[in-house]
């Protein structure tokens, strides 16, 4: 006899399959089964929306990521990944909003720390421009200081991209005040 209880976990493992065939769209499909069955099984949120990015449909990635954050709000994790799926989109500002909700529910994450540091050096290097009345360069170096800070603080915290984290502040280092 079939267990009833076992269908969806078989839509999980399609959607692997389908992943793993580069099939994005296959693979969505799967998992939307799946989070419909099981909806508080939380790593099917990440694997929908990383499908959705990889078919080029950001707008249903935040979808996702926007009722992982209703069902578990707070949660660093789901914070990071809307947060990096904003700053993909282009929006700076929402991105750096998700993170700085991920710090405040975690301020001992290492990921929150690398992707504050990554997108305030992103706000950093965007807002060079040249003012003429003063015939000098602004940039925001309020957003430089705090992507070392940032970068730093993941170091110390032994996050996983500690050498990219490296390679930031060496960036920094260099860039122009």
């Amino acid at each position: 006899a079939r267990d009833p209880g076992q269908r969806p976990w078989v839509f999980y493992a399609l959607g692997f399959a389908e992943a793993a065939l580069a099939r994005p769209e296959e693979a969505a499909a799967a998992w939307e089964r799946m989070r419909r069955a099981v909806p508080e099984f939380q790593p099917v949120y990440f694997d929908l929306a990383d499908a959705y990015l990889q078919a080029g449909r950001s707008a249903e990635a935040m979808r996702v990521l926007e009722a992982a954050d209703g069902r578990w709000p707070g949660d660093a994790g789901v914070l990071n990944a809307l947060g990096s799926v904003q700053v993909g989109r282009g929006s700076i500002e929402a991105g750096l909003a998700c993170f700085l909700r991920a710090l405040a529910a975690d301020d001992s994450d290492p990921m929150t720390h690398f992707n504050l540091g990554k997108t305030y050096e992103l706000r950093y290097v965007r807002s060079a421009r040249f003012v003429r009345s003063t015939r000098q360069w602004y940039r925001d170096r309020a957003a430089r200081d705090r992507a070392a800070a940032h970068y730093q603080r993941h170091i110390d915290l032994g996050g996983t991209l500690s050498a990219q984290a490296r390679e930031g502040l060496e960036r920094l280092a260099f860039a122009p005040r």
